[in-house]
């Protein structure tokens, strides 16, 4: 991902998050008095409230109903802001009209319109909550499985009285889910884990020493949380706290949630077994005595002690004979109602009133003598581009003091960075038509003019200077009707026949000629109009030279460095691959002598083999400036010394013969391919597939005793063509026994149809 991309998703990023922030932190607070107004009501009743808080968590901050608190926020006044924190991408200085002059194809661009490639303060705020949320959900997965492993690492069965009783309780809770019963010594507090099969643990000792009435009662709570489903809950929950980590109010609302939880499932056992609510206190009074560990928050667990600081309300609330233990329909009801009244917080726009701006009118009225192509494509602009082509009358409602404000908004946001909030003030811009916009749009339009660049933003701003309306950026438009990017084209074009009722389609001399002619200011340099060349995308670097060379014989071994050189600039970082017996052994760190040539010291022996990969699969740091990585290429070569005989395997390998033959028809029945080479390979294989049909292979692919003959086992379907390779760029592992890779070999035939 580039850094262009980088910045523009980092802006989206920022438009979910500033919003979700103080929506959030607002929804907790209230939540938060409401489940001080209700606690009278059941526990099930505020643990669906808190549950409301991480609903909000994953609902669009933009949600919006007449009603949205956001409707009073967004009437507060306040200074327009860009949606960007990082400002200098489109410079905003004041400027006189001769810096509104285009510039020309193969010009030099101005330093104000300079590498465009570093990160902005968004794109750094966005890598480093993502760094802490993936950090934080890596602890927790490696805390689950730290815990799981401990506590199951030494477990025995439970007696059949314990089964029989869980049993029991699960029948009266109406559970039918299959649970496992174990006993731990590691455990200290009774315990669930497992979200596919759960299992409760219960510590050891309590086989022989806890009483059963409080077995029943502390095996009806951990029955209770896999009837509720509440380990996927706590999941979901704590994936959602790693998301939002920076937020107090995620972790907020995470601990009332569990504390609730708790509750709740007190409340269930009361209610399932009818038993005297003081019996019940006193089993967690009981448990919380032989309690000694601790169950911590995302570990994937639950238990009876999960939140042992909520023990005296556990205790005050199983005791009170009064306290509702359901939810009940009034209650559901009403948490309906508060979830669809607090969660919609974006800011409500009436439906807009029906536009008597048609299309076809505005090609009457300004692009009449536009070529029919042009046309055409003002159409699919309106009709695809929504966001950004605007009827004409779009503000024509607004009042002075609103269109001004309109106004200052869009110069603040064309300061920020490319992003969709940047395009969306270029369409508003093309509407307000108010001069004052014009040098923040031109900056825009000529952006690093003729390189390969996201044109989207330029030719919503070229559609905009057309529109304003400007004779000082007429010169810009001629300049560009014949651009490479054709929507960029089509609207320079549309533009000059809009403000001038002129056409001359994309020849920009013509252009240029007939505003000199109509004495029209500023004056074109015609000479200077060149056309603009399509720009060609990045070329991967190429090795220009190497030394010692590839497959090279009698290398001196008073050799002291591999060297390589490219046909371009490179980057600065390197992938020397491989390892070894045949690597040779290094003398210092590689060096870069100067921007192409990189150099490896080494210290050779006589009568050796070696071998040296430039890049590899894993490892792509020989990469150009422009972030291309080099062809893997493996160097191999022989010092002094060696026999002839022995440098065979310096030759790389070729296809000697292949079942099926290349370009055969066959019988579907074909249940093996075999592919032999004309000496001994490794142990390592590469079958490709590529655009054609790729055969269903079965098994793994295997070798013959002389390694010269790999063979898999294959499913061929009738009249079916077949295409694939041996070896590809990145996937060369059909190598010879010296490390030499197979040339890509294309194979392919037919099978007959089914008889």
């Amino acid at each position: 991902m580039d850094m262009d991309t980088l910045n523009a998703l980092a802006d989206t990023w920022v438009r979910w998050m500033v919003p979700m922030f103080w929506q959030v932190a607002l929804l907790a607070g209230l939540v938060w008095m409401l489940s001080r107004v209700f606690r009278r009501r059941s526990a099930a009743f505020r643990h669906m409230l808190w549950l409301v808080v991480f609903l909000k968590l994953v609902i669009p901050p933009t949600l919006a109903a007449p009603w949205s608190l956001g409707n009073a926020i967004a009437t507060i006044p306040e200074t327009p802001q860009s949606i960007s924190f990082r400002e200098g991408v489109f410079p905003t200085k004041e400027t006189d009209s001769e810096s509104l002059i285009p510039l020309m194809a193969g010009a030099p661009l101005p330093k104000e319109y300079n590498d465009l490639k570093r990160l902005s303060t968004p794109a750094l705020a966005m890598i480093a909550w993502a760094a802490g949320a993936t950090g934080l959900f890596g602890l927790m997965l490696v805390q689950y499985w730290w815990y799981r492993r401990r506590m199951l690492g030494n477990l025995s069965e439970a007696p059949d009285t314990m089964r029989e009783l869980l049993e029991r309780q699960a029948a009266l809770l109406g559970l039918t889910r299959r649970v496992e019963l174990k006993l731990s010594q590691k455990v200290s507090t009774p315990a669930v884990v497992g979200l596919v099969h759960p299992v409760i643990l219960l510590p050891a000792a309590w086989d022989t020493e806890f009483p059963e009435a409080d077995l029943i009662n502390v095996l009806a709570h951990e029955l209770a949380h896999i009837k509720r489903g509440d380990l996927l809950v706590g999941w979901i929950t704590g994936l959602l706290a790693c998301v939002y980590w920076f937020h107090p109010a995620a972790w907020v609302a995470g601990i009332n949630l569990r504390r609730e939880r708790e509750m709740v499932c007190d409340d269930m056992v009361l209610k399932s077994e009818r038993q005297e609510n003081k019996e019940y206190s006193s089993t967690i009074l009981r448990v919380a005595e032989s309690f000694t560990g601790s169950v911590p928050a995302g570990a994937g667990l639950l238990g009876l002690m999960e939140l042992s600081d909520n023990l005296l309300h556990r205790i005050r609330s199983a005791g009170d004979a009064a306290r509702p233990r359901r939810l009940g329909l009034a209650s559901g009801v009403c948490i309906t109602l508060i979830a669809v009244l607090l969660i919609p917080m974006g800011v409500w726009s009436a439906p807009p009133q029906k536009n008597t701006a048609n299309i076809e009118e505005e090609i009457e009225a300004h692009y009449k003598k536009a070529d029919p192509e042009v046309k055409q494509f003002v159409r699919m602009t309106a009709d695809r581009f929504k966001g950004y082509w605007l009827p004409e009358n779009t503000f024509e409602n607004l009042s002075s003091e609103e269109r001004e404000a309109k106004v200052q908004e869009c110069l603040e946001t064309l300061k920020g960075d490319y992003g969709r909030g940047l395009c969306e003030a270029l369409g508003e811009a093309s509407v307000l038509k108010d001069k004052r916009l014009t040098p923040s749009v031109l900056r825009v339009a000529t952006f690093r003019l003729g390189e390969r660049i996201d044109n989207r933003a330029r030719w919503i701003a070229v559609m905009a200077l057309g529109k304003i309306g400007d004779k000082e950026t007429v010169p810009v438009l001629v300049n560009l009707v014949d651009y490479y990017n054709k929507n960029v084209s089509m609207w320079a074009q549309a533009g000059l026949v809009r403000f001038t009722g002129q056409n001359f389609g994309n020849d920009k001399k013509a252009w240029a000629n007939w505003w000199n002619e109509s004495k029209n200011k500023p004056k074109i340099d015609v000479a200077a109009l060149k056309p603009w060349p399509v720009p060609q995308p990045p070329q991967a670097p190429r090795i220009v030279s190497i030394s010692p060379g590839i497959g090279a014989t009698n290398v001196d071994p008073a050799t002291t460095e591999i060297r390589v050189t490219f046909d371009q600039d490179m980057g600065g970082g390197f992938s020397w691959t491989g390892g070894g017996e045949k690597y040779p052994k290094t003398t210092g760190k590689p060096r870069w002598v100067d921007k192409r040539t990189c150099v490896l010291p080494v210290a050779l022996e006589r009568a050796r083999f070696y071998r040296v990969g430039i890049n590899s699969k894993s490892y792509k740091n020989f990469r150009s400036a422009s972030g291309i990585p080099v062809k893997d290429t493996v160097l191999y070569f022989a010092t002094e010394g060696v026999p002839a005989s022995e440098s065979a395997w310096m030759t790389a390998p070729t296809v000697v013969s292949m079942t099926p033959k290349n370009g055969a028809k066959v019988s579907p029945s074909l249940s093996e391919l075999s592919v032999t080479f004309d000496q001994a390979m490794g142990a390592g294989f590469s079958w490709v597939r590529g655009i054609g049909n790729f055969p269903k292979l079965e098994g793994k692919p295997s070798w013959s005793e002389d390694k010269k003959t790999c063979s898999v086992a294959a499913s061929l379907e009738p009249g079916t063509p077949y295409r694939f390779s041996l070896n590809r760029e990145g996937y060369v592992n059909f190598q010879n026994s010296g490390g030499v890779p197979l040339k890509p070999v294309i194979w392919e035939f037919t099978t007959k149809e089914a008889e």
